[in-house]
């Protein structure tokens, strides 16, 4: 008897990525381009004489692969595949800069201004990443950022990201109204010409994660879940992916478009399952035509 009912795949809601080990969900996305699985299997031929094709075959090994395509980048993704390390934030509803200044060439700056803090009444105008001084002679400093500004681009006073061209300093406090901070200086310190320091710099926020990637800590395994959405005949389908070796993530920017992460891996038989690579579950809608 012919079936009555077609099994199409259509769009996509969500791919997931589990832990291959316990099955514990570690996130979703719901923003996906594309997503899929890709298996193959080449077969090797036996040819002889005079025959018009192949008198036999056997198949070699299967390749797998996976490859997805996201419009988002949620933490988990870096923390799964790149093994990022992060750092959560609570929300800090004053801005934050650090106390202190951080010398990244000589010293004479942290001796000079001895104290950073938030400007109450600019923390409207907190930059997004680091302030970094610059020593251009006994009292005056080139201040720029690298990060984002509360004004945009058109903040900056020139194309290598100075804020203020030349700040003279003294003695008691001085404002940076710009980037509202305030800078509690020393009077009998002087400063080194070239010496440079910076601070971290956050405006006012609901909280903010870092995440730092580095050396490779090797391949990294985890699972995938593709589930396509409730169709209007009532079907539902999904595909487990049980484990996948993967490791990169491409971050990318482009011109008033949003960003597309591409991520692939390879799909491995896993021995812990009798040899499944995946499993496709389907959910059947009631019959008929």
């Amino acid at each position: 008897m012919p079936r009555k009912k077609l099994v199409p795949l259509y769009g996509v809601e969500l791919v997931a990525l589990f832990d291959y080990r316990t099955n514990k969900p570690l996130g979703y996305f719901q923003a996906v381009a594309s997503a899929g699985l890709e298996r193959s299997v080449e077969m090797t031929t036996m040819t002889g004489g005079n025959a018009a094709g192949a008198l036999d075959a056997e198949p070699g090994a299967p390749e797998n692969s996976f490859s997805a395509t996201l419009r988002e980048l949620p933490d988990f993704l870096l923390e799964t595949v790149e093994g990022a390390k992060k750092t959560v934030g609570e929300a800090e509803v004053s801005g934050y800069v650090d106390t202190a200044l951080s010398d990244t060439k000589g010293t004479s700056l942290s001796a000079k201004i001895t104290a950073v803090a938030v400007k109450e009444s600019g923390k409207d105008k907190l930059p997004f990443g680091e302030i970094i001084f610059t020593a251009t002679g006994e009292n005056k400093v080139k201040v720029q950022v690298l990060g984002a500004l509360a004004g945009g681009v058109n903040g900056f006073a020139s194309e290598d990201c100075t804020v203020i061209e030349e700040l003279t300093l003294s003695g008691g406090t001085v404002d940076l109204d710009d980037l509202g901070i305030t800078l509690t200086l020393a009077s009998d310190a002087s400063l080194t010409e070239g010496d440079v320091a910076f601070v971290n710099v956050r405006p006012v926020n609901n909280g903010y994660s870092e995440l730092k990637v580095g050396p490779s800590e090797g391949i990294k395994y985890f699972g995938v879940l593709i589930v396509w959405p409730k169709a209007s005949d009532g079907s539902i389908k999904f595909c487990k992916i049980h484990k996948v070796a993967a490791g990169g993530v491409p971050i990318s920017a482009g011109e008033r478009a949003y960003s597309e992460i591409s991520i692939s891996g390879t799909p491995l038989v896993d021995t812990c399952k009798n040899g499944e690579v995946y499993k496709f579950c389907r959910l059947h809608p009631a019959e008929g035509c």
